[in-house]
This record gives structure tokens, C-alpha cells and sequence, in this order.
């Protein structure tokens, strides 16, 4: 089998623990490059934190980001993008009222928030994740409600921030339990993040492959997240991280070193400049 399309996850295989690209990285994605690998970078991040790794490792493909409701090459051209319906945005607004929380409207270019007017120092802090603030500007508005009502959508993605971990799950239970047309899903101890339920990044690779006329056999898939799994079984080879868990990793074809290994770089060896023909029973590589 010719693999002509690797889809990638940025976290947890491209980035290491420090939050850097290593030189490896970079010259693998690179090699690929030159040979006519088409690439897809795929994250949970916005699109300008995606944008701005892909540039960083010049790369001319493509970008899922958002959690697959935003695809884009990575020259800024937008190629298809699905927004929390505007509706399900005003309930989830109401109903989050009876929390100790700031949300986060995640748009194409920037983020929205409201003006803190609560005293409380910890909500007055609640800001989107240190990496993500680097390269998405945020705006300040008296009223979320009033906002996506004057832009007339809702935005691809919500972030919220919870004073407790209490919170953050009575939260997760009446926001799922309320509405049909969102899918939410837990960021560490204290934030819930929430795109349209018709979204995932699988469903974007797969719609990605098939605009671009590939097959699920010519696609190579690098997860490090249990969420990763649905992206990983769609394609010819699944790649687990070795720094992914046990889920993952039960449900790929193959498991390569971790990201502080260079685990990606590892694998593109492996299968591009070595050109093995690779038995689809799993095995790990040590």
C-alpha cells in the first residue's frame, strides 16, 4: 500500500511535553513534504494556534482545527467550517448562569468573553489556556447573548471555566442533558469545551479525503488521545503515540515511540524512507 496522506494530532505527537517542535520533527515533516505527502494538522486548538504551528514547520497542507469544526488549508483558505447553532448558544448561555463560570466564544480569527463584574478574583482571571492566548486575540463585550445575536452565529467552539470542579461537572450533566445539538466533552479539572454535535475530527478528515480523493487506505492517522480513536480506525494504518493511554493504543495498528522520543519522526522513517510494507496486525515498535 502507497500511503499518500498522514493526518496528524498537534498535542501529544507533534508538540513535546515542553511545548516545543524538535529539530526531528521538523526535518521529518519536511521529508514528506518534498515527496508529496500531503499533511493534515489536526487539533482541538483554534484555527490561529493551528495556523501558526504549521507555519512554524512549513508546512503546505491542511489544517482541522476547532475539534473538526474549522477546515482550512494552511494558507489561510477556509474550506468548510460548522458553528454551534445559534439557539443552542442562547440556552447554554442561560443555563450557565446559575454557575460560577466565564465562557469563551471561539470564532474563526478571535475569541469573545464578557466583561468580569463580579469581584471575585478567580473568575476575574479565567482566561482562555496560556498557549492559545499567544495567537487569539480576545475581545471583551458587555453581553454574550447580545454578541451572537448582532453576528447573527454562533461561534465554532466554547471554552467555559469553572470555579470548581463541582461545578464543572453539574454543568457537563444539564448542558448535555438539555441540548441534542451540541457535543461536550471535559479540558482538565476545571473547563468543558462544546462544539456542534455533527462535529469531530474524524468526520472532518473524512470529509477532507473525500474532497481530496483519497482513500481510507492511503491515509496514515497519529493519535495521542483517547478521543483520537475514531480518527485512528478510519484509516490504512493508525499510529498510537507511545505517550497515548490504553485505549488508544488497544485500538491501533501500530504503536510508535512517545513524543519526547520523537515518535512521529520514528514512524515516518519507518514507513516513508524505508518503504516496509506494513502488516495491519498490531505490533509495537520498541
Amino acid at each position: 500500500m502507497t500511503y499518500t496522506f498522514l493526518a496528524v494530532n498537534i498535542d501529544g505527537a507533534l508538540l513535546r511535553s515542553n511545548s516545543k517542535l524538535s529539530k526531528s520533527t521538523r526535518q521529518s515533516m519536511d521529508y514528506l513534504t518534498k515527496k508529496g505527502v500531503d499533511i493534515a494538522l489536526v487539533t482541538s486548538r483554534p484555527y490561529l494556534s493551528a495556523q501558526k504551528i504549521a507555519k512554524s514547520l512549513k508546512i503546505d497542507g491542511y489544517l482541522i482545527a476547532h475539534d473538526g469544526a474549522y477546515v482550512s488549508e494552511t494558507k489561510k483558505k477556509k474550506l468548510m467550517s460548522k458553528e454551534i447553532p445559534e439557539a443552542s448558544v442562547m440556552n447554554m448561555m442561560e443555563a450557565l448562569e446559575r454557575f460560577r463560570c466565564r465562557t469563551h466564544l471561539m470564532y474563526e480569527t478571535h475569541a469573545v468573553t464578557s466583561k468580569e463584574k463580579q469581584k471575585n478574583q478567580l473568575i476575574a482571571k479565567m482566561t482562555l489556556g496560556a498557549t492559545d492566548q499567544l495567537f487569539y486575540p480576545l475581545t471583551y463585550v458587555d453581553s454574550l447573548y447580545n454578541y451572537v445575536m448582532d453576528e447573527g452565529q454562533g461561534p465554532l467552539t466554547m471554552q467555559i471555566q469553572f470555579e470548581s470542579s463541582i461545578q464543572r461537572k453539574q454543568a457537563l450533566d444539564l448542558l448535555t442533558e438539555q441540548n441534542e445539538d451540541v457535543r461536550v466533552k471535559r479540558l482538565g479539572k476545571d473547563r468543558l469545551s462544546i462544539v456542534s454535535s455533527d462535529v469531530s475530527k474524524a468526520k472532518a478528515l473524512q470529509w477532507l479525503c473525500h474532497r481530496k480523493g483519497v482513500s481510507n487506505e492511503e491515509l496514515i492517522t497519529i493519535g495521542a488521545f483517547e478521543e483520537d480513536i475514531e480518527m485512528m480506525q478510519m484509516a490504512g494504518l493508525g499510529v498510537a503515540m507511545g505517550n497515548a493511554p490504553k485505549p488508544l493504543k488497544d485500538k491501533a495498528n501500530w504503536i510508535t515511540r512517545s513524543v519526547d522520543e520523537d515518535g512521529v519522526s520514528y514512524m515516518i522513517h519507518e514507513v516513508f524512507r524505508k518503504q516496509l510494507r506494513i502488516n495491519l496486525d498490531r505490533h509495537s515498535l520498541k
